[in-house]
Formats: C-alpha cells, structure tokens, sequence
C-alpha cells in the first residue's frame, strides 16, 4: 500500500517549508501586540500639529461644534431633525427670571404696577384706620367694665360696713334689711339681666356673675338662672343683685322713676355721672334715666306690649 510512502513525501515537504519558515522568521524580528500599538501611537502623535491653546477655540463659538456635530451626519441649517420632520422647530428659549418671578409670571406694564400700588396703599391706610378705631373700642369697653367692677366692689363695701354696724349694735341684719325693704321702692321684673354683688350666695362662688331673673316670689325677692352655669337660684334678695346693662344699641327696660316700664335701647352711658340715653321704642324720644333705674331686658318685647 502507498499510505507510508506518501505521509513520508509530505513529511519531507513540510519540513521543507518549516525550514524556509524558520529562515524568514530569523530575518524579520516579530514585536508584541502592546509594543506595536505603543509605536502607533506615537507615530499618530507626530502627524498632530503643534498645539495652539484655547486661541484656536476663539473663531469657533460653542454652538458651532454641535453643528459640526450635525453636519458630519448630513444635516444643514434650516433641515427638519427626525424620521417625520417637515420643517425646523425652533428652539425655546426660556427667559431668565429674577427676584419673586417664576413659572406663570406675566409682567405687568409699569402703569398697572403704580395703580396697584396705590391701591394697596389706600387698602393698607383704610385697614390701620378700622383697626385704630377697634382697638380705641376696646380701651373704652375695657374702662367701662373696669367702673362696673369698681361700682360693685363699693356697693359690697358699703353693704359689708352696714353690717358690721349692725353686729356690733346687737341686732340682726336680716330684720334690718327686711324693715328697710319696706321703705325701699322695688325694681324686680322678670327677664332682665342682673349681677350677684354678694358674697352671701353659694359661699360667694356666684359672686360678680350675671343671671337673669326668672320670676318675681316677692317684692324684694326673686328667683334666678346663671348666664353661665344655668344654675337656677331661688329665694334671692334685692339687695343682693344690682342691674347690669348692655353695650350700646342693647335693648333696656325702665324699672323705676319717671319712666318706669319705658322699653327701648341704650343709646349712650356715662359712668362718671351714672347717667344713661334711652330711646324709646314707641316714640323714639330720647329718655336721660339714671343707671341704676334700668337694665338689660333679654325677653320678648311682646311680653311688654311692644
């Protein structure tokens, strides 16, 4: 068979070319791949030109590079950018905005903005006004429940010293009020408001608070409900209660004097001289009444004839 004959005569051959392969090899020096790209590298190097630093950037604004950008994919000024793209859009330019203008500002020219100044100022003068008046209000509201308290507290003294004269006279001041209350005239009525002035009801706990007198028992004695606590109190002396009044415009009721029984509304109070207005709800006449001949009426008008 010729199998070994011809493996021998390609064997030869090979080693023929092997030989002359060897030959080449010893003639050309073979480099690695790292050393070869280092050398390229550096070949590429010595064909850049000479730097010129950023003077070379001076004849080529910023927007230029994206265009060139733009061109090296064949885009031209004024072409449309996308698959469907029919014209160029432009681009929105977003204003820089300054101070207390963000997103939805609109300007306003400058006469609007002087007109609206003045407003704001004519607002601004009108509101201190209110609130100079409203706070002139209160001193005077507040000097007047003052005198109130200063009123009960005195009467409560010259009740407590009473007393006290009495005790010391050895006689009882029960039947001492009971013999004056006969002298005394009697401004009880139904439905007005009242101030406790004593200290001798619920161990003073209803002391200098309003109620409102809910039935007449007596000449000199009435019962009466809390305006706070509801609490209803039954048996209560005259002189234990004092008449209290509404703010101005309140409706009062006339319980002694010349006017008695005369319905209207508290028009002006002066505390100095303990004189108040009331005009009547008939008439409309202006009544000059002492303070402590009327008080507050919180009932129905209808009840009085009005």
């Amino acid at each position: 068979m010729s199998y070994g004959l011809n493996l021998r005569q390609a064997a030869e051959k090979n080693g023929k070319t092997g030989e002359l392969a060897d030959d080449e090899d010893d003639r050309v020096p073979r480099q690695r791949p790292e050393v070869a790209l280092l050398q390229k590298f550096k070949d590429d190097l010595k064909r850049l030109p000479d730097h010129q630093g950023f003077e070379e950037f001076n004849d080529v604004p910023v927007e230029g590079f994206g265009k060139a950008l733009l061109a090296g994919y064949g885009w031209s000024e004024g072409m449309g950018i996308g698959r469907n793209a029919k014209e160029d859009v432009k681009i929105v330019e977003y204003k820089r905005r300054t101070a207390k203008e963000g997103l939805g500002f609109v300007g306003n020219d400058r006469g609007s903005v002087q007109s609206q100044k003045k407003e704001e100022k004519k607002k601004s003068r009108e509101e201190e006004r209110c609130l100079r008046k409203l706070k002139e209000l209160r001193i005077r509201h507040k000097g007047e429940d003052d005198c109130n308290r200063d009123k009960a507290s005195r009467h409560k003294r010259e009740r407590d010293e009473k007393t006290t004269r009495v005790k010391a006279n050895g006689g009882d001041h029960r039947k001492e009020d009971q013999q004056r209350g006969k002298k005394r005239i009697s401004w009880l009525t139904s439905h007005i408001r009242v101030r406790v002035i004593s200290q001798n009801i619920k161990g003073g706990r209803l002391y200098l608070k309003k109620a409102q007198v809910l039935d007449v028992v007596g000449p000199l004695t009435c019962d009466i409900s809390m305006d706070e606590s509801k609490e209803i109190v039954q048996g209560v002396s005259q002189d234990m209660l004092e008449t209290a009044l509404p703010r101005r415009g309140g409706p009062v009721l006339v319980l002694s004097g010349k006017y008695k029984g005369a319905f209207g509304s508290l028009v002006e109070r002066d505390l100095d001289r303990e004189v108040g207005v009331v005009q009547d709800a008939d008439t409309h006449e202006l009544l000059n009444v002492k303070l402590e001949q009327i008080a507050e009426y919180i009932g129905d008008p209808s009840l009085l004839g009005h």
